[in-house]
């Protein structure tokens, strides 16, 4: 097992879902799936499913949803096989998305990434392939985490939306949070580890411009960027033009 794999391992198996409990994590699933605007019968990608949280939510949305989903943590894909089990129409692969998928061309009416790029070290390889199989027309949500992002904002976030709600809401989000409580200080920790890589070079948090300008070059236009994630994030919607490759 190589030290990124075992990184991600350790996330699944420490704490990964108590990202469940905060509120800005839910905030984003949400405008991760508005983005996307999954329809019924079309075929999705999820490039970096993690523990399978967005196809979760995405198959109790839309009926009718093929889903493809991809990653390469043993320990990840066994908890989104576990959540997604009773839904025929989704399958879980382990891979490496900088190498070419599994896929043909074309294969997909859209494809998500969220928050995985910065740790790839192919990253031009594998929006590459993204590329190659999201169809003409087929739309990419890609989210990621900008330079000089700080995690500590989000929970810094959560406390102040939780603060914000009122009666059984706010009891409940706070129930949520002191019981994901020791698991969301691994999760800190981790994120601590993803920052040293970055500081080192090991991982790499792009500029919205240079990935709007990569992104370009591989034939997608895109078509809107937000801020995500208690701004911690950006959220980018693009299109694959209809021209030749």
């Amino acid at each position: 097992m190589s030290m990124a794999s075992a990184l991600w391992d350790w996330y699944a198996a420490l704490g990964y879902d108590a990202l469940n409990a905060l509120l800005p994590y839910d905030e984003l699933q949400e405008a991760v799936l508005t983005a996307l605007a999954p329809m019924s019968s079309e075929r999705l990608f999820i490039a970096g499913c993690g523990t399978g949280n967005l196809e979760m939510r995405a198959l109790r949305r839309v009926n009718g949803l093929e889903i493809e989903a991809l990653d390469f943590s043993a320990s990840m894909l066994a908890r989104a096989r576990a959540k997604c089990a009773g839904y025929a129409n989704t399958h879980h692969h382990q891979g490496d998305l900088c190498q070419r998928l599994p896929f043909s061309d074309d294969a997909f009416d859209a494809a998500v990434m969220c928050n995985v790029l910065y740790a790839l070290p192919d990253r031009q390889a594998a929006l590459a392939e993204i590329s190659r199989v999201v169809r003409p027309g087929g739309r990419f949500i890609l989210c990621d985490r900008p330079p000089g992002s700080d995690p500590k904002l989000v929970t810094r976030a959560h406390f102040t939306m939780l603060s914000a709600l009122t009666g059984r809401q706010r009891l409940d989000g706070w129930l949520r949070t002191l019981g994901a409580l020791p698991r969301l200080l691994a999760v800190a920790a981790i994120n601590r580890r993803i920052q040293r890589r970055m500081e080192t070079g090991a991982y790499y948090f792009y500029p919205i411009e240079e990935i709007t300008s990569l992104l370009d070059t591989l034939g997608f236009t895109v078509m809107r960027v937000a801020p995500a994630y208690a701004e911690q994030c950006w959220l980018l919607q693009a299109i694959r033009r209809v021209e030749e490759r």
